[in-house]
């Protein structure tokens, strides 16, 4: 059998996926309708998994770095990461009294 590889016919610019970052991943992944937010999920767990606590601090780090450096792909990965762990840290439910 062989492998079925999809690749973006719009704007190909690579000859195989392995050489792709993170944010080339993402993009293709949008242009072919594919929602690349498990991946994220992915990432900000091994971020947990690797600083614990410190995992917040260490992507409002990077954040701020790309930011500074005008990285666009960058800023757009280090946000969704953040809300992702915004989200984790979040309670999953409120007392009102």
């Amino acid at each position: 059998m062989s492998e079925v590889i999809l690749k973006n016919t719009i704007n190909p610019h690579k000859d195989n996926y392995a050489g792709y970052s993170i944010i080339e991943l993402i993009a293709e992944m949008k242009l072919l309708g594919v929602s690349p937010q498990p991946l994220l999920e992915i990432a900000a767990k091994d971020i947990v998994n690797r600083f614990g606590a410190d995992g917040h601090i260490y992507v409002e780090m990077m954040l701020n770095q790309v930011t500074e450096a005008q990285d666009f792909g960058g800023i757009f990965l280090w946000t969704a990461l953040q809300k992702l762990l915004n989200i984790a840290s979040s309670p999953t439910c409120t007392t009102i009294h």
